[in-house]
């Protein structure tokens, strides 16, 4: 019985698979925001040399590749051997793909069939992660006005996503990357949700059920990175944090009506307190995750507790220790703020990231002096 189930749950993935190549057309970009060239959707496995591996997700390889006949570097992704749970979820990012369209998304082509396993392709970002710009070569000039730059990018794609109805649930230092013009795009779709029904956002899903519900089961959930006690339930008053002095337009409390009990997923180190604890949680978790960029950006350090502290009850950034040792002089008082209010453990007093990136656009590039906003 156990293999009639594991032949049929596979067999219900080819379907899927099938059902994805055959509706390339509409779930795909042909021509990215960055190539003038007219790249196909399926691509032929014969027109593409493998380069070299770039690094590794949650679901499996990342590769650099070479297409023959377009004289284009692209990047392939695919999932590990037998991951067929795996596998789903890379359908559902390639499902999305259907209607988000920022030029601060990563940009996706289409796909590649290879050794029997299916493979999305996108843009290559020549200038690697920015967790990798940002800390691997420490003595690195950064300015403030690139910093800011950064985060603006960031936030506008975030922001898009969240007046799509999309949760990223996986915002990382590791999951933005940076390109050659030094603008920055958002990747890694696979862990997302849509927080409104489809029909609200997208027209209607047809009999096959493709995308209807792109919120997948995963069994990964998140890793435990403290030891000692089992962490507490959420109370602001058991865990306050010291006054910190921030802007009224970042303290006013966001209305937010798509709180629920989902599954806990993503990365451990930018997750936010209340995905710890199993609480409902809504699109503000991706505001916390960005908080933590941010707090990265400033003190140009990892995300790593041992690093970046946390108060031992609830995980959340540790703001007084954040500020003592890892806040710059010349810090520009408006990041910080912005750091400070999008990590607060109260998730509702949490800003928009529409509000964050009016806010890195005007507050934030006044002070650093910068006479046009960043895009």
């Amino acid at each position: 019985m156990m293999n009639n189930a594991v032949l049929e749950s596979k067999s219900s993935l080819q379907r899927k698979r099938s059902y994805a190549i055959k509706k390339l057309p509409s779930l795909t970009r042909s021509i990215s925001i960055h190539s003038e060239k007219q790249l196909p959707l399926l691509f032929d496995v014969n027109d593409i040399e493998i380069i070299e591996e770039i690094g590794q997700g949650a679901f499996g390889k990342i590769h650099k590749v070479h297409h023959k006949n377009f004289q284009e570097d692209l990047v392939i992704k695919g999932v590990l051997n037998n991951a067929g749970e795996c596998e789903a979820y890379l359908l559902k990012e390639v499902s999305l793909l259907q209607r988000l369209k920022h030029p601060n998304l990563l940009c996706s082509f289409g796909v590649l069939v290879m050794d029997h396993q299916l493979w999305l392709v996108t843009e290559f970002v020549c200038a690697g992660s920015l967790h990798d710009y940002v800390l691997v070569r420490p003595h690195r000039f950064l300015s403030w006005q690139t910093r800011i730059s950064f985060a603006a990018d960031i936030a506008s794609a975030m922001s898009y996503l969240h007046e799509q109805g999309v949760v990223h649930r996986d915002l990382t230092s590791h999951n933005c990357l940076v390109r050659s013009n030094g603008s920055v795009v958002v990747a890694d779709l696979g862990l997302a949700l849509l927080t409104r029904p489809p029909e609200a956002t997208h027209e209607a899903r047809d009999a096959h059920g493709f995308s209807r519900n792109p919120t997948l089961n995963c069994r990964i959930g998140a890793r435990c990175f403290f030891s000692g006690s089992p962490i507490k339930e959420i109370s602001s008053d058991e865990d306050a944090q010291p006054e910190y002095e921030i802007h009224p337009s970042l303290s006013a409390p966001c209305q937010r009506r798509n709180k629920r009990k989902y599954q806990v997923l993503g990365s451990p180190f930018w997750m936010a307190p209340e995905m710890f604890s199993s609480k409902p949680y809504d699109e503000s978790v991706d505001i916390y995750s960005f908080g933590v960029i941010l707090c990265q950006l400033i003190g140009r350090v990892d995300a790593d507790p041992d690093v970046l502290e946390r108060r031992s009850s609830t995980l959340s950034i540790d703001t007084d220790k954040f500020l003592k040792t890892h806040v710059p002089e010349d810090a520009p008082r408006e990041l910080v703020e912005l750091a400070i209010a999008c990590t607060r453990l109260e998730s509702d007093s949490r800003p928009s990231f529409s509000v964050c990136h009016s806010w890195l656009q005007g507050n934030c590039l006044q002070r650093v002096g910068m006479e046009e906003p960043v895009k």
